[in-house]
């Protein structure tokens, strides 16, 4: 390895061919030292959205020597806009005296996209730079969806939801006179009727919302292939 820790270095012309960033006549200081890779990793006090540096080519690089005439470069801090071009494929932006060019393959053209592209190429971010930060990025996990109702369907007498088990309301009498219609909710309340007690269907069908899947009498109302009275069902408004 050619550079050690703490090195100044600057970019050479190999490295404009393969980065954005760390282009010919950008220089840094080398912090990191993969020697088995060749690789070196390299920041500069200037440009602090880089943080503790990004890995390189050694080869990409030579020794910056104080004294010596360097081709330094500067990655611009704002952007001057002269011109915005629209031309199907290609977007093409004349900044700060360059010109930019992105153009769509394999896809729509899109002068938003188009724009945005040839902008951050203006700061000095390539493609390539753009793949390295989505690859390294975090991606985070999507909170599971909580349980869905079971959707109903009509006549099915499907349960609809389950509340907590509540003793009937204090003078609530028995036969409370409700006009039932499929499809209503109703609450089972009780199963003491047509010797459902000894039905476990019934029995777990207490205390949850259901739907009325039929009207068998005028006295009796299948749910869930159940049938109660009507004294055991308590209809919903909800």
């Amino acid at each position: 390895m050619k550079f050690k820790i703490g090195d100044k270095v600057i970019g050479n012309k190999m490295a404009t061919e393969k980065y954005a960033i760390t282009i010919e006549g950008w220089v840094g200081t080398v912090n990191t030292v993969d020697s088995e890779n060749g690789r070196i990793r390299v920041n500069n006090d200037k440009e602090e959205f880089i943080g503790e540096g990004v890995w390189v080519d050694a080869d990409f690089f030579d020794l910056y020597k104080e004294g010596v005439a360097h081709k330094e470069i500067k990655i611009a801090d704002k952007i001057e806009i002269d011109k915005i071009i629209f031309n199907d494929p290609a977007t093409i932006l004349y900044a700060n005296g360059k010109r930019y060019v992105s153009k769509a393959y394999n896809e729509a053209f899109d002068e938003e996209k188009g724009l945005l592209m040839c902008l951050i190429k203006a700061f000095g971010i390539s493609h390539l730079d753009l793949q390295r930060m989505i690859k390294g990025a975090t991606v985070q996990e999507k909170k599971a969806p909580k349980d869905k109702k079971e959707k109903f369907v009509k006549g099915s007498g499907h349960l609809v939801e389950e509340v907590p088990a509540v003793p009937s309301p204090k003078g609530r009498k028995r036969g409370k006179s409700y006009i039932f219609n499929v499809d209503d909710k109703v609450l089972v309340r009780d199963c003491d009727q047509y010797e459902n007690t000894t039905n476990s269907t019934a029995r777990a069908m207490l205390n949850k919302v259901w739907r009325v899947q039929d009207i068998d009498t005028d006295d009796t109302i299948v749910v869930n292939g159940v049938h109660f009275a009507k004294c055991e069902l308590e209809k919903l408004k909800f």
